[in-house]
């Protein structure tokens, strides 16, 4: 009869890289892609006048957006004017109850007094001195359906607006581009 005879070959190479070596050479390489992104010029904390104010800003109008729908009712920001040289301006919430604006019981948003900080739009808030918080005028106003007044804001070098569509962008007066998501 035949007699059949098994010869076991010594792996002498294996071929092709297993899939814990490729993972671990893309988790390599994504670390160490970050870390270039990070030391960019541009994308530290050290950049331009109102840059990190706008980022909040933009956060904050993201806010104000989500608790007009979420409570069903109309929120707005105002500004309070700095009563003296050495405090800040601030922007305070206010609800619509009643037939009138109150104060939502929100904490306000402190623009620091280093900050150039001006109204492009509305124009109407500009240099309106007797504008205290018992004088409640909006300065952006948060429907329940999730739109907002046109504003324009400049901090600094930046300006924060709502384009044509109802997103919130930040922008630099020397950049070409927006930058940020809708709100």
């Amino acid at each position: 009869m035949y007699q059949t005879t098994f010869k076991l070959r010594p792996m002498t190479a294996m071929q092709g890289f297993s899939l814990i070596e490729l993972l671990v050479v893309l988790m390599i390489v994504g670390l160490m892609s970050s870390l270039v992104v990070v030391a960019l010029p541009g994308s530290g904390s050290a950049g331009r006048p109102g840059e990190a104010q706008a980022g909040q800003l933009a956060g904050l109008l993201r806010l104000g957006r989500a608790e007009a729908v979420v409570r069903a009712t109309p929120m707005a920001l105002m500004t309070q004017l700095a009563e003296s040289d050495d405090a800040s301006d601030s922007l305070h919430w206010l609800m619509w109850q009643g037939n009138q604006w109150i104060a939502a019981g929100m904490e306000p948003f402190q623009i620091p007094g280093h900050t150039d900080f001006r109204w492009l739009k509305p124009l109407r808030r500009q240099m309106n001195a007797n504008h205290t918080l018992d004088n409640k005028v909006p300065d952006i106003v948060f429907y329940p359906t999730g739109e907002i007044t046109d504003f324009e804001v400049q901090l600094g070098e930046i300006t924060v607006q709502l384009d044509d569509f109802g997103n919130v962008l930040v922008s630099s007066d020397h950049a070409d581009h927006s930058q940020g998501s809708g709100v």
